[in-house]
C-alpha cells in the first residue's frame, strides 16, 4: 500500500517551479527564435498542468470543488489565463504557437505610457535603427518631444492571436495567477513550507525588464543611449564617521519602519536630508525602497535632462516590482515654479521665476501620496532655507505615473 508522504498540493507546486525555469531560459534565449520556441512551449505546459495536477489530488484537498470553483470562475474571467488554456491545447494537439517577431519602435516623451505613441515593424535583418530614425524625424513632431524624447525600439515576441501582448509578459502574469492559486489552496503550509514559491508575488527572476531587449536613441541627438541607475551601498565601517559628519543623532529616529506612516516615513527622511544639503551644499537625486520586509534599498538616479528622466523612472519601476517595494520616497534638488496655463509644456527650469528648492515625495502601493518642499537660496557659500511647504497631491505625480502603474496592476488588488 503506498504511502502518502507529502502534501496534495506538492506536485503542483514543483510544476510552477518548472514554469519558472523554463521562462527565464526562454528570456535568456529571447534572440535565438528556435530555442525560445522550446523553453516558451514547456513553460506554457508547465504552467497548465498546475490546474491538472491539483485536480487529480482534489480527493485529498479538503473543501476543493467549493474552493476550486471560485478560481475557475477567476481564470475565465482573465482574457490572457484564458489564451493559456488555449495555447496549451494547441500545442498538444495541433503543434507549435503561430509566432512573429516585431520591433515596437515608441516615441517617449511622458512619464504616461498610454501618451507614448507607436509604430510596429516586422523584425527583418534589413530594417535598422537609422532608418526608423530618420523616419520618425521626417514625420511632424512637436518641438517639446524632440527636445525631451527618446526613441524606443524594443524587439518583442508576440502569439498572432494575441497580438497586443508580448508572450513572457503573458506567461509572467499566468505564473503569477496560479502562484497565488496555490498560495490560497487547502492545506497550503505544508506543501510551501521552506519554499521559495511561498513569498507573494513574481520572483525577481520574472520580472520583465524591457531595457533588455531595446534600443534607446535620444531624437535630440540621434545617438544611442546606455542608461541606469546606481545601487547605493552603505558600509557598515563608515557609519560611526558619517553620523559624525552630518550629526544626524539630532532626528529622530523612526520606532520601525513596519509602523511609521507614510507621512512619517517622508518627514523623517526630509529632515535627513537637509542636514545633507546644508553640509554639503547639495543633494543627489536618491530614492529609498521600502520593501516588504521592512528593509530598505536605494538608488542613486543622474538624469542630464528631461528625457533621461522619463526613461529612469521606468526602471524604477521595474525595480520596485522587482524587489516587492511597498512605498517609496525620492529625495532632490529642483526647480520649483508656479504653473503657466499659458505655458502647459514648459518644465519648471524654463520659468523666469523658477525657485531651488529641497524635494521629497513619498508614495505608497496603498495610493498614498504626500510631497515636502523646503525653498533655499545660497547665501555666501552657505544653504538658507525658508518655510517648508507640504502637499498632499491625491495621487497625481507625474514622475511616479511608471511605479503607480506597477502598484495598481498587482494581482489581487
Amino acid at each position: 500500500m503506498a504511502v502518502k508522504d507529502e502534501a496534495p498540493t506538492k506536485a503542483a507546486f514543483r510544476r510552477l517551479s518548472d514554469a519558472r525555469v523554463h521562462w527565464v531560459q526562454a528570456n535568456q534565449k529571447y534572440f535565438e527564435p528556435e530555442l525560445f520556441r522550446i523553453e516558451l512551449n514547456a513553460c506554457i505546459q508547465s504552467l497548465r498542468s498546475v490546474t491538472f495536477l491539483l485536480q487529480k489530488h482534489k480527493a485529498d484537498i479538503p473543501g476543493f470543488a467549493a474552493w476550486y470553483q471560485v478560481w475557475q470562475e477567476r481564470m475565465r474571467e482573465d482574457p490572457l489565463m484564458a489564451w493559456s488554456v488555449e495555447a496549451r491545447n494547441r500545442i498538444v494537439k495541433q503543434g507549435d504557437l503561430k509566432l512573429h517577431s516585431i520591433l515596437r519602435v515608441s516615441i517617449v516623451a511622458s512619464y504616461f505610457e498610454h501618451e507614448v505613441p507607436f509604430l510596429q515593424y516586422e523584425a527583418t535583418p534589413k530594417l535598422t535603427s537609422a532608418k526608423i530614425l530618420r523616419d520618425v524625424q521626417k514625420a511632424p513632431m512637436p518641438l517639446k518631444v524632440m527636445r525631451h524624447g527618446y526613441l524606443r525600439l524594443e524587439r518583442r515576441w508576440v502569439a498572432n492571436d494575441l497580438p497586443s501582448h508580448e508572450l513572457l509578459g503573458v506567461l509572467s502574469h499566468c505564473w503569477e495567477f496560479l502562484s497565488k492559486l496555490l498560495q490560497d489552496a487547502p492545506g497550503v503550509h505544508e506543501a510551501t513550507k521552506d519554499s521559495p514559491l511561498s513569498a507573494e508575488g513574481l520572483p525577481p527572476c520574472m520580472v520583465e525588464d524591457p531595457e533588455l531587449r531595446s534600443l534607446w536613441v535620444k531624437l535630440a541627438t540621434g545617438e544611442a543611449s546606455s542608461l541606469t541607475f546606481e545601487p547605493v551601498v552603505l558600509d557598515p565601517t563608515k557609519k560611526e564617521a558619517l553620523l559624525e559628519k552630518y550629526e544626524v543623532r539630532s532626528v529622530k529616529a523612526l520606532s520601525s519602519l513596519e509602523d511609521a506612516s507614510l507621512r512619517e516615513l517622508a518627514q523623517h527622511y526630509f529632515s535627513l536630508a537637509k542636514i545633507v544639503l546644508r553640509k554639503d551644499k547639495y543633494h543627489i537625486l536618491l530614492v529609498v525602497l521600502i520593501l516588504r520586509n521592512n528593509s530598505i534599498k536605494l538608488l542613486q538616479l543622474q538624469p542630464e535632462d528631461q528625457a533621461d528622466k522619463y526613461r529612469l523612472w521606468r526602471q524604477v519601476a521595474v525595480e520596485v516590482k522587482r524587489s516587492r517595494a511597498r512605498a517609496l520616497i525620492a529625495i532632490s534638488e529642483a526647480w520649483n515654479a508656479t504653473f503657466d496655463p499659458a505655458h502647459p509644456f514648459r518644465h519648471a527650469v524654463d520659468y523666469p521665476n523658477r525657485r531651488e528648492v529641497l524635494h521629497v515625495i513619498a508614495a505608497s502601493d496603498a495610493g498614498e501620496t504626500l510631497a515636502l518642499i523646503a525653498p533655499f537660496e545660497r547665501r555666501d557659500g552657505e544653504i538658507v532655507f525658508g518655510e517648508d511647504e507640504e502637499t498632499d497631491s491625491g495621487g497625481d505625480i507625474n514622475l511616479l505615473a511608471p511605479v503607480q502603474a506597477v502598484w495598481r496592476t498587482k494581482i489581487g488588488r
